[in-house]
């Protein structure tokens, strides 16, 4: 059975809209793979930017 974290994770990488998430300091820490078709980085490209 996934615990709340591990099934959090898979909703936002199986949704079919972007799903980005920022901390406080305007950090990309969450981008799923309908954020990379839509804006066309990758997550490797984007993770950890402003």
């Amino acid at each position: 059975m996934m615990n709340n974290n591990e099934l959090a994770e898979l909703i936002i990488e199986q949704a079919n809209d972007a799903v980005i998430y920022a901390d406080h300091q305007g950090n990309i820490q969450r981008w799923n793979d309908a954020a990379s078709r839509l804006f066309g980085f990758s997550k490797a490209e984007i993770l950890g930017k402003v």
